[in-house]
C-alpha cells in the first residue's frame, strides 16, 4: 500500500545566532518537544502541551520500558518452548501497560 503524502511538504529555512539557537533548543527541551515542533507551535501561537518530564528523562524511561518489554517477550518465548508455567504473564503485561499509561499521562498524550 502506498504511503500517504506528508501534509508538511513545505520547508522553511531560517537563521539563528548561536545564542539564539541555544535559547530555542533549551526552550524546546523544557517543553519536551523537538526544535521543529517548538518553532511550529510557537509560530502558530498554539499552546504547547506541557510535560512533567524533559526529553532526556522521557527517553530514559522509554528505553527502560522497551527493555522490560523485550525481557517479557524473551520470557514468553522460553515459557512457550518449555514446560515452565509458573510466571503470571497477564500480571506482567498489566504492569507494563500501567507504566506505559503513566508515561502517556505525564506527556499529556492521554487523560488520567
Amino acid at each position: 500500500m502506498p504511503r500517504p503524502p506528508d501534509p508538511r511538504s513545505v520547508r522553511v529555512q531560517t537563521r539563528f545566532s548561536p545564542d539564539e539557537l541555544a535559547e530555542v533548543e533549551e526552550a524546546a527541551r523544557k517543553e519536551a518537544v523537538t526544535v521543529c515542533e517548538y518553532l511550529r507551535q510557537t509560530a502558530l501561537k498554539r499552546k504547547l502541551r506541557t510535560s512533567f518530564l524533559d526529553r532526556d528523562a522521557q527517553r530514559e524511561i522509554w528505553k527502560q520500558v522497551a527493555g522490560a518489554a523485550r525481557n517479557i517477550n524473551q520470557i514468553a518465548k522460553r515459557v512457550n518452548t518449555s514446560s515452565v508455567q509458573s510466571i503470571d504473564f497477564v500480571e506482567l503485561q498489566k504492569q507494563l501497560q500501567r507504566i506505559i499509561d503513566s508515561m502517556m499521562i505525564a506527556n499529556g498524550k492521554k487523560k488520567s
